[in-house]
């Protein structure tokens, strides 16, 4: 089968058949009928000059899921403080084929360039565990903004963008051994493209994780270069809208957080995530302090696929992930 690399994200397998545009219904997966969802994107609101999005939610955040931290002491006032908070941003982790070495060049490069090594991902969440550090959720992180909700001493943010299978088979594992939970970033074509199911969707759920949005095609929207104009409005919104309805209807809550496909936003794009009722959005730009007034450009240590890898013939790793200890402390990129 031959591969496609998405926009921003690992190879996706090829759909069958025609590939929904934007703004075009996704085939769903999980019925094995090719029953067309959602139930919102034909109906949702467009930001047109007739039409506006519907304003933000209430101030009571009920459409939230209950942040773990509010329990360990919530004082019920915003705190708008600054947080340092490294948001590790993961794609899929999975070892090469034994045939890896003789794919072609371009082929190696579409696998390897968004994937994380299952060996090196363990002795990362081991390294975190071994200094402290606890994993948090975006709910958690506005949370403490909007009601503030303690976080713990050293919290660390655990994200992975697109849809992908190993989600449940060796992320998930590997997540729950440490005790630890992360964001899934899903984006709705991957389920339509059969990468991953509404079935495993709910069993990250069910596990604690979080599922946040990354649109309903996995197609950049705005920051597209230069001459390259960013998409319209209503194309931005049936996007951005249609994949936190969506994925409200297939789980019990509608996500609170969303990731921009390529880290692409602009002002525009930022004031549609708002309105929709996104509490926060996670860019691509490099940080680790997290502030307020950049809520929806949350900004992120990219973790790479040779991170503290020593030989990359047979995949050897340095127990110590010094690059990886660098990066989460901020002392490297």
């Amino acid at each position: 089968m031959s591969l496609v690399l998405s926009a921003c994200g690992g190879p996706v397998a090829p759909s069958v058949g025609r590939t929904p545009g934007p703004g075009q219904p996704v085939v769903d997966d999980s019925s094995g009928n090719g029953q067309v969802v959602p139930p919102s994107l034909a109906s949702a609101p467009s930001p047109d000059s007739t039409s506006q999005p519907p304003p933000p939610p209430a101030a009571d955040h009920g459409v939230w899921p209950l942040p773990r931290w509010c329990g360990a002491g919530a004082s019920g006032q915003p705190t708008h403080d600054d947080v340092r908070l490294p948001i590790l941003y993961y794609h899929r982790a999975e070892d090469p084929p034994a045939d890896y070495s003789t794919w072609s060049a371009a082929r190696r490069h579409a696998f390897i360039t968004y994937d994380t090594l299952p060996g090196a991902l363990a002795l990362q969440l081991d390294w975190l565990t071994t200094h402290g550090y606890t994993t948090i959720l975006p709910s958690d992180l506005a949370a403490h903004w909007l009601d503030g909700c303690r976080l713990p001493g050293r919290p660390v943010m655990l994200t992975f963008d697109d849809g992908s299978l190993d989600w449940v088979t060796t992320v998930l594992p590997l997540l729950r051994a440490h005790g630890m939970v992360a964001e899934f970033y899903l984006t709705l074509e991957a389920v339509a493209r059969h990468n991953i199911s509404w079935a495993d969707v709910r069993t990250l759920s069910a596990n604690g994780m979080g599922i946040g949005a990354h649109d309903v095609h996995h197609v950049q929207l705005a920051m597209l270069g230069r001459d390259r104009p960013p998409a319209d409005p209503r194309t931005m919104w049936l996007e951005v809208h249609g994949a936190r309805q969506t994925i409200g209807a297939r789980m019990r809550d509608e996500p609170d957080s969303m990731a921009y496909v390529g880290g692409g936003f602009d002002a525009r794009l930022i004031a549609l995530v708002e309105r929709s009722g996104y509490a926060t959005a996670r860019s691509i730009l490099h940080g680790v302090v997290q502030r307020w007034t950049a809520r929806y450009a949350l900004r992120v240590v990219r973790i790479g696929p040779y991170d503290d890898v020593t030989n990359r013939t047979v995949w050897a790793l340095d127990p110590a992930v010094p690059l990886f200890a660098a990066k989460v402390t901020g002392r490297a990129r």
